[in-house]
């Protein structure tokens, strides 16, 4: 497999994710104490501070994972569904504690509901009411183990190439690709024909970025070794495609930005 350039995780890039982590991480563990200390005494109260707590050490940990870190994900060699592939995701660390908040949330919200429900009628309305955004949350972290929400990345298999993301999967033919580039540096867009199949998160829960169209996906691969264009060049010699990765895909305008193409589609 042709390695692609890597560049080092060091620097403004790596110190100021960890300093940004580290920093939330204070300040969701001093909000958690300042809950405690209005009264240590209240159920509800104690049960708030504890899963503010969680939350804020989960991401003094991903603040730790970062500085752990030596070298971002590359491009390996792997499995898709049991065949050989080719895959390059962004850094997991970050995934994995979203889906951790969003699990201490859902859990924060159902104990806080019971609480509120116990209490008696005045409370009861708003304990159903918050067990309803708690149901939300569950929803969205089981939308994870079902692939229905994916960490950003892509697949190339014998047979086919898969682009997943918040928004779901897409699943197109090898033969139906038209075309790679880079939109940034960190962006990957790949052009594809009509047999593409979609494996969408359903909208609620969906991100509103609508990166995932029909003729034209878009992958931010930011948090990975390489640059965008270095993976559309790789991926266009990969499929045998004869256009240039930096130039424009097939029906789209090279002077049109970001912001008009996701209008557009």
């Amino acid at each position: 497999m042709t390695a692609l350039p890597s560049r080092p995780f060091v620097g403004r890039d790596k110190w100021g994710h960890v300093g940004m982590y580290a920093a939330l991480g204070a300040v969701g563990a001093a909000a958690a104490w300042a809950v405690l200390l209005i009264d240590g005494g209240s159920t509800f109260l104690l049960t708030l501070s504890i899963y503010t707590a969680v939350a804020a050490a989960l991401t003094l940990a991903l603040a730790a994972a970062f500085a752990a870190t030596r070298q971002l994900p590359t491009l390996t060699e792997s499995t898709f569904e049991g065949r050989p592939a080719r895959g390059l995701h962004v850094l997991r660390a970050e995934w994995w504690h979203t889906n951790a908040v969003d699990l201490s949330l859902a859990l924060g919200s159902f104990t806080l509901a019971a609480l509120g429900i116990r209490e008696g009628f005045d409370m009861r309305i708003p304990g159903i009411a918050v067990g309803v955004f708690g149901l939300w949350w569950l929803i969205r972290v089981l939308l994870t183990f079902t692939s229905r929400r994916n960490n950003n990345g892509f697949w190339l298999t014998d047979d086919e190439l898969i682009l997943e993301s918040g928004e779901g999967r897409v699943r197109c033919p090898r033969a139906e690709v038209t075309g790679a580039l880079a939109r940034g540096k960190w962006s990957l867009a790949v052009g594809m024909k009509d047999g593409v199949t979609f494996e969408r998160c359903p909208w609620p829960w969906r991100p509103r970025s609508s990166d995932l169209g029909w003729h034209i996906a878009c992958v931010n691969l930011d948090m990975t070794a390489h640059n965008a264009d270095d993976v559309a060049d790789w991926l266009c010699h990969e499929l045998g495609l004869e256009q240039p990765a930096r130039h424009p895909l097939p029906g789209t305008d090279s002077t049109r930005t970001d912001e008009e193409t996701t209008a557009h589609e």
